[in-house]
């Protein structure tokens, strides 16, 4: 699964308007972003976008970022978040380091998706999975079950299949 990265680079801990910048950019970036699309024969969605805003909390953030003391504590608040951040993609492959290269590609699907749709690059990203070796479970329709509740139960934004 395809997760967003919460740890702020180096030079927005030194400094509390780059740290500032890069907060307002990760909660302003859709976590999904649902191009237009037919809901039944007579009725289009013109699109989704699921998207914070930090207008009315811009000046306290600021404040609270100008300090040191400000700036580590959000880093240290944003480390403890970040396993509990929905990731944006849920899959499964047999080969890990071949699925990887064909998102990382932008080719098509997944990776696609976050070089032309998102204001996301790779280094916002990290890759977590999980190897299942036991042989009951490694059976594809196990895994399809598997991924599809995966899929369900973190509710991964820009997986565009479930299972």
């Amino acid at each position: 699964m395809w997760k967003r990265n919460l740890s702020p680079p180096f030079l927005a801990k030194q400094s509390g308007e780059a740290m500032f910048k890069w907060c307002k950019k990760i909660v302003e970036t859709p976590s999904v972003k649902i191009g237009a699309r037919p809901l039944s024969h007579s009725i289009k969605s013109l699109g989704f976008e699921l998207v914070g805003d930090l207008e009315v909390k811009e000046e306290a953030l600021r404040g609270f970022l100008s300090t040191a003391e400000g700036r580590t504590w959000t880093y240290d608040f944003l480390q403890k978040l970040e396993p509990h951040a929905p990731p944006l993609y849920v899959g499964e492959t047999h080969n890990l380091e071949q699925r990887t290269k064909s998102h990382m590609s932008g080719a098509e699907g997944f990776g696609k998706k976050i070089l032309e749709n998102l204001d996301l690059d790779w280094k916002d990203l990290y890759l977590q999975y999980l190897l299942i070796a036991d042989k009951l479970a490694s059976e594809k329709k196990n895994l399809k079950t598997m991924e599809y509740i995966t899929q369900v139960l973190t509710i991964s934004g820009l997986t565009t299949r479930a299972g």
